[in-house]
């Protein structure tokens, strides 16, 4: 791999470097973003999270030739890796020192990018005719999402990304995941083109970018096993195993037998779902009692407590709602965690896998650090 760059790809640095100086300056203190999700009676609310991201990689490719414009982005697909069919004809990077692999299409190009800040940020780039991937590790990142991040899928669960758009209409993505172990990673994805085709082809490649259980065991993630599947959603700040046989849908649903409805309120048979809101200053018992309380009475309602990930967490049974649901409760670091399982229905068909699933999550759960 030549570590060669181009006159273009020298201009176009130039031109990105001075279009980032002046965003900087422009860029006032940020605000978050608020998801709600909705299940078939339950509302549940995440109020904005603040996430400013440090991020200036002083090199792309031809994707930074014209300005980019915040623009809300196309749902992402939670493909979590290519078709079988594909994955025969592509090829794979692998990094052994910073501990990550990526697999990408035959007629893209692999190349070795030069070194920055004194040597502490290294980079490869992946181009193809759809668009490209930069991936960056080491030190020296700086930037920020005015308008907020957004999840895209990666092998293992999901990163934030800051999404924006050219004025020629085509795709920018500016990764911003939490440390992988003791390693900073950022990069970006971007399309040459405005089809769908494009689109899809590069956040396909980049579902495929995986870190090997050995590199996520130093954040203190689970490890896969034969029966369970790794998810790690940076943005909420969370990982966890789940049944081989279970689905994920973004941001953070783990779904049993999806009916593959889009936007409805039944995503399956039965399901999980994991929210993330600020704890205010309450604890943990504090919240169950509120959500207890909320209920009134006349309802039978009952209230245990175990721990997760060696903290304490309450978990409330039979609230009220169209569908019965468990739902978790548990607080670290002012963030309040909800984990809902649904419906909860001991006579149900489902019952037992709901139950597989409930016993996986709550046995592997564990908590990220906060980001920056």
């Amino acid at each position: 791999m030549s570590k060669k760059q181009n006159p273009t790809t020298l201009k176009v640095r130039e031109a990105l470097l001075g279009h980032l100086n002046e965003t900087a300056r422009k860029i006032r203190k940020l605000g978050g973003f608020v998801q709600r999700h909705f299940l078939r009676s339950i509302k549940v609310r995440k109020p904005s999270m603040f996430l400013i991201f440090v991020m200036v990689l002083a090199s792309c490719s031809s994707f930074a030739q014209n300005p980019q414009s915040p623009s809300s982005a196309p749902t992402v697909s939670a493909t979590q890796a290519p078709s079988s069919e594909m994955e025969a004809s592509w090829n794979t990077y692998t990094n052994a020192e910073a501990g990550f692999s990526i697999q990408y299409p035959s007629n893209w190009q692999e190349q070795d990018l030069p070194d920055e800040n004194a040597g502490q940020m290294h980079r490869i780039a992946l181009n193809g005719p759809e668009g490209g991937i930069e991936l960056a590790w080491g030190v020296g990142f700086g930037g920020a999402c005015p308008d907020g991040y957004q999840p895209i899928a990666v092998a293992q669960g999901t990163w934030p990304a800051c999404h924006s758009q050219r004025e020629d209409g085509t795709d920018l993505w500016s990764l911003a995941p939490p440390p992988i172990g003791d390693t900073n990673f950022g990069g970006f994805v971007y399309t040459n083109d405005t089809t769908a085709e494009s689109r899809e082809v590069v956040l396909r490649v980049l579902s495929t970018l995986s870190f090997p259980a050995s590199s996520t065991a130093a954040g203190a993630c689970p490890s896969e096993t034969a029966d369970l599947k790794l998810f790690m959603n940076a943005e909420y700040g969370f990982c966890l195993l789940y049944p081989t046989e279970d689905s994920i849908g973004l941001p953070a649903l783990i779904i049993i037998n999806p009916n593959g409805a889009v936007g409805g309120d039944m995503p399956g048979d039965a399901w999980a779902q994991i929210t993330v809101e600020d704890a205010s200053g309450r604890t943990v018992a504090q919240v169950a009692d509120e959500k207890i309380a909320e209920a009134g009475e006349g309802f039978n309602i009952t209230r245990s407590e175990i721990l997760i990930d060696g903290k304490q967490a309450v978990v409330v049974d039979g609230r009220p709602a169209q569908d019965p649901s468990r739902e978790v409760f548990i607080v670290d670091n002012d963030r309040l965690y909800t984990l809902y399982f649904l419906p909860w229905d001991p006579r149900a068909d489902w019952s037992s896998e709901l139950e597989k699933l409930y016993s996986s999550v709550i046995a592997s759960f564990h908590v990220l650090p906060a980001m920056p």
